[in-house]
């Protein structure tokens, strides 16, 4: 069986795309900032996306991710630009790092 990974899984794509997969009869993991949502499928805590973030048991057996988590220009005024870099490129690059590392045979980013 598959086994997808779902970044961001408690946005408004990651939720959807989360229940449709589960749906579907996927075997579903989702990294969430909180443990405290609404998700029917397992969640890790990652709790910061950067240039340090540890995805080593997020992506234990891991087949596919699904990269859906990053800062969203204008949602937040307080962010700054080293911060969507922090967050949406290095974090990127470690995530594809870490999967590369994990075998992971498949990402999508969005």
């Amino acid at each position: 069986m598959t086994l997808v990974l779902v970044t961001g899984a408690t946005g408004f794509f990651g939720r959807a795309l989360t229940a449709r997969l589960h749906a579907h009869e996927l075997e579903v993991r989702a990294s969430v900032r909180s443990l405290m949502n609404d998700l029917e499928v397992p969640c890790f805590l990652i709790n910061d996306i950067g240039p340090d973030t540890n995805w080593h048991e997020a992506m234990r057996g891991v087949d596919t991710i699904f990269h859906l988590a990053g800062l969203s220009e204008g949602a937040d005024p307080t962010v700054r630009e080293e911060d969507y870099d922090r967050v949406n490129a290095q974090g990127t690059l470690r995530l594809i790092n870490e999967a590369a590392r994990a075998g992971v045979s498949r990402i999508i980013l969005a």
